[in-house]
Protein backbone atom coordinates (compact mmCIF):
# COMPACT_ATOMS: atom_id res chain seq x y z
CA UNK A 1 0.00 0.00 0.00
CA UNK A 2 2.89 2.45 1.30
CA UNK A 3 4.27 1.40 -2.30
CA UNK A 4 1.14 2.58 -4.50
CA UNK A 5 1.41 5.80 -2.65
CA UNK A 6 5.12 6.45 -3.30
CA UNK A 7 4.43 5.71 -6.78
CA UNK A 8 1.44 7.56 -6.86
CA UNK A 9 3.34 10.83 -5.47
CA UNK A 10 6.03 10.33 -8.06
CA UNK A 11 4.31 10.70 -11.09
CA UNK A 12 2.22 13.61 -9.62
CA UNK A 13 6.09 15.30 -9.26
CA UNK A 14 6.96 14.13 -12.37
CA UNK A 15 4.04 15.49 -14.08
CA UNK A 16 3.93 18.53 -12.14
CA UNK A 17 7.90 18.90 -13.28
CA UNK A 18 7.05 18.32 -16.74
CA UNK A 19 5.09 21.15 -17.02
CA UNK A 20 7.46 23.14 -15.33
CA UNK A 21 9.57 22.13 -17.71
CA UNK A 22 8.03 22.83 -20.69
CA UNK A 23 6.34 26.40 -19.80
CA UNK A 24 9.83 27.36 -19.07
CA UNK A 25 11.22 25.68 -22.48
CA UNK A 26 13.31 23.48 -21.48
CA UNK A 27 14.28 20.74 -23.27
CA UNK A 28 12.58 17.62 -22.48
CA UNK A 29 14.54 14.77 -23.51
CA UNK A 30 16.22 13.02 -21.02
CA UNK A 31 19.51 12.99 -22.33
CA UNK A 32 19.91 16.29 -21.89
CA UNK A 33 18.59 16.56 -18.62
CA UNK A 34 21.12 13.50 -17.38
CA UNK A 35 24.75 15.84 -16.39
CA UNK A 36 23.99 17.06 -14.33
CA UNK A 37 20.69 15.66 -13.20
CA UNK A 38 17.83 17.94 -12.79
CA UNK A 39 14.58 17.15 -10.84
CA UNK A 40 13.01 16.10 -13.61
CA UNK A 41 15.21 13.50 -14.79
CA UNK A 42 14.94 12.27 -10.87
CA UNK A 43 11.71 12.33 -10.51
CA UNK A 44 11.21 9.75 -14.15
CA UNK A 45 13.87 7.70 -12.19
CA UNK A 46 11.99 7.34 -9.00
CA UNK A 47 8.81 7.22 -10.66
CA UNK A 48 10.36 4.14 -12.97
CA UNK A 49 11.70 2.18 -10.20
CA UNK A 50 8.74 1.92 -8.26
CA UNK A 51 6.49 1.62 -11.15
CA UNK A 52 8.99 -1.60 -11.81
CA UNK A 53 8.19 -2.88 -7.95
CA UNK A 54 4.32 -2.63 -8.45
CA UNK A 55 4.73 -4.02 -11.91
CA UNK A 56 7.50 -7.06 -10.12
CA UNK A 57 4.76 -7.50 -7.50
CA UNK A 58 2.12 -8.06 -9.42
CA UNK A 59 3.71 -10.75 -11.52
CA UNK A 60 4.46 -12.81 -8.83
CA UNK A 61 0.71 -12.86 -6.98
CA UNK A 62 0.22 -13.91 -11.05
CA UNK A 63 0.23 -17.38 -11.14
CA UNK A 64 -0.55 -18.05 -15.28
CA UNK A 65 2.41 -15.26 -15.48
CA UNK A 66 4.94 -17.17 -13.23
CA UNK A 67 4.37 -20.62 -14.98
CA UNK A 68 5.30 -18.93 -18.14
CA UNK A 69 8.57 -17.25 -16.68
CA UNK A 70 9.21 -20.86 -14.60
CA UNK A 71 8.93 -22.43 -18.41
CA UNK A 72 11.16 -20.26 -20.15
CA UNK A 73 13.63 -20.54 -16.76
CA UNK A 74 13.79 -23.68 -16.56
CA UNK A 75 14.14 -25.11 -20.37
CA UNK A 76 15.98 -21.79 -21.63
CA UNK A 77 19.21 -23.43 -22.83
CA UNK A 78 17.41 -25.64 -25.09
CA UNK A 79 15.04 -22.90 -26.11
CA UNK A 80 17.89 -21.05 -27.06
CA UNK A 81 19.05 -23.30 -29.72
CA UNK A 82 16.01 -24.47 -30.77
CA UNK A 83 14.34 -21.05 -31.56
CA UNK A 84 17.87 -20.30 -33.53
CA UNK A 85 17.15 -23.06 -35.79
CA UNK A 86 13.37 -22.40 -36.01
CA UNK A 87 14.55 -19.07 -36.56
CA UNK A 88 16.70 -19.40 -39.34
CA UNK A 89 14.44 -21.91 -41.13
CA UNK A 90 11.76 -19.29 -41.32
CA UNK A 91 14.01 -16.30 -42.19
CA UNK A 92 15.14 -18.88 -45.69
CA UNK A 93 11.04 -18.20 -46.26
CA UNK A 94 10.74 -14.59 -45.07
CA UNK A 95 10.21 -13.86 -48.93
CA UNK A 96 7.90 -16.19 -49.77
CA UNK A 97 5.76 -16.47 -46.51
CA UNK A 98 5.69 -12.08 -46.24
CA UNK A 99 6.59 -12.24 -42.89
CA UNK A 100 6.83 -8.47 -41.19
CA UNK A 101 8.93 -8.77 -38.07
CA UNK A 102 5.83 -9.17 -35.81
CA UNK A 103 4.86 -12.27 -37.31
CA UNK A 104 8.27 -13.07 -37.35
CA UNK A 105 8.43 -13.25 -34.02
CA UNK A 106 5.79 -14.68 -33.19
CA UNK A 107 6.17 -17.24 -35.34
CA UNK A 108 9.33 -18.14 -33.74
CA UNK A 109 7.98 -17.61 -30.49
CA UNK A 110 5.28 -20.45 -31.12
CA UNK A 111 7.01 -22.95 -33.18
CA UNK A 112 9.97 -22.83 -30.54
CA UNK A 113 7.34 -23.28 -27.51
CA UNK A 114 5.70 -26.09 -29.31
CA UNK A 115 9.01 -27.35 -30.14
CA UNK A 116 10.18 -27.76 -26.59
CA UNK A 117 6.81 -29.10 -25.57
CA UNK A 118 7.26 -31.94 -27.52
CA UNK A 119 10.75 -32.25 -27.07
CA UNK A 120 9.56 -32.29 -22.91
CA UNK A 121 6.43 -34.79 -23.95
CA UNK A 122 9.12 -36.96 -25.66
CA UNK A 123 11.57 -37.02 -22.98
CA UNK A 124 9.15 -38.09 -20.41
CA UNK A 125 7.66 -40.69 -22.73
CA UNK A 126 11.09 -42.29 -23.40
CA UNK A 127 12.23 -42.56 -19.65
CA UNK A 128 8.82 -44.12 -18.65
Amino acid sequence: RSLLLLFALSSLLLAIFYGIQNYLSHDLIFRNNKYPPNIFYITFGTTAILGFSLLSQFIIKNNIIMSIFNFFSKHSYSIYFIHYTVLTILVTFMTKLSFNWVSLFLSVLLLTVILQKIFIWTKIKLSL
